[in-house]
C-alpha cells in the first residue's frame, strides 16, 4: 500500500452505500466532513452525503504529527466508541479508530482512521497466501474456496480496478465463455462484502465502479 507522501487517510463506509468502501488522505492541515452547499465548500472538504449530517459537521486537524478529530457544529454529534462528540468537543486519532457522523441516526457514514506507514503499521485486512488465511484487524474470517480465490486476487491487484471480465476469467479459468457466469459472480462478491462487513465493523475495503470492476482500497 501506497499513498501520496505516505499520509493518513480515511476509509469511508456510508450506510445507504453498504457494498463500497472509499479513501481519502488526509493532505491538508485542516479536512472537514459535512454536507455543504457548493458555494459555502471550506477547502478540501469531504461531502458525506448524510441527510443528517450537519453542513459542517467536523473537521480533521493536523498539528505536526497528530491529527485531531473535532465536532465542528455537528448537531447530531459523532460516535467514538462509547463517546458522544458535542460541538466544541475533540478527540485525539490513533491508527485504527472508528468514528460515525451522526452519532446516532438511521442513515449515517462509518469512517476509519488509519496511518500509511508500513514499518509501523497492521493493515486491517490481511491476507496469508501460505495458510489461505484472511484476516480483520488481526481476527481470522473463515472463507472458502471460490470466495477466498476472488478476495485473494483483488487483494493482489490491490488500488487497481479489476475488471468483471477480468474477475470471471480469474474465477473460472477453465471456461472459454464465462458470459452466463455473471450473476454467479455477484453471488460471491455479495458474499465476501457480507462476511468482511460483519468482521470489519462496517467495512468492506472495496470500491464499486460501475460497468467497470472492482477496486480494494486500504
Amino acid at each position: 500500500m501506497t499513498g501520496p507522501g505516505s499520509l493518513p487517510y480515511l476509509l469511508i463506509s456510508r450506510s445507504t452505500e453498504p457494498d463500497s468502501t472509499w479513501r481519502h488522505y488526509l493532505a491538508g492541515d485542516i479536512t472537514c466532513l459535512g454536507r455543504p452547499e457548493t458555494a459555502e465548500a471550506e477547502p478540501n472538504t469531504i461531502d458525506l452525503k448524510i441527510d443528517w449530517a450537519s453542513r459542517k459537521h467536523a473537521r480533521i486537524l493536523r498539528q505536526g504529527a497528530i491529527y485531531i478529530l473535532e465536532n465542528w457544529r455537528g448537531s447530531n454529534g459523532i460516535g467514538v466508541y462509547e463517546r458522544c462528540l458535542r460541538p466544541g468537543d475533540t478527540h485525539i486519532l490513533r491508527h485504527g479508530d472508528q468514528f460515525r457522523i451522526p452519532d446516532l441516526s438511521s442513515a449515517y457514514v462509518r469512517i476509519l482512521f488509519l496511518i500509511d506507514d508500513k514499518t509501523t503499521m497492521r493493515l486491517p485486512l490481511q491476507i496469508d497466501p501460505r495458510q489461505h488465511k484472511v484476516l480483520v484487524f488481526g481476527a481470522d474470517v473463515p472463507l472458502r474456496g471460490l470466495e477466498y480465490r476472488l478476495l485473494a486476487y483483488l487483494y493482489d491487484h490491490l488500488g487497481e480496478v479489476c475488471a468483471y471480465d477480468d474477475l470471471l476469467a480469474h474465477m473460472w479459468p477453465d471456461f472459454h465463455k464465462v458470459d452466463g457466469r455473471r450473476a454467479e459472480l455477484d453471488v460471491y462478491l455479495a458474499r465476501v462484502r457480507a462476511r468482511l462487513r460483519e468482521a470489519s465493523g462496517g467495512f468492506t475495503f472495496m470500491q464499486t465502479l460501475r460497468g467497470h470492476g472492482i477496486r480494494m482500497v486500504l
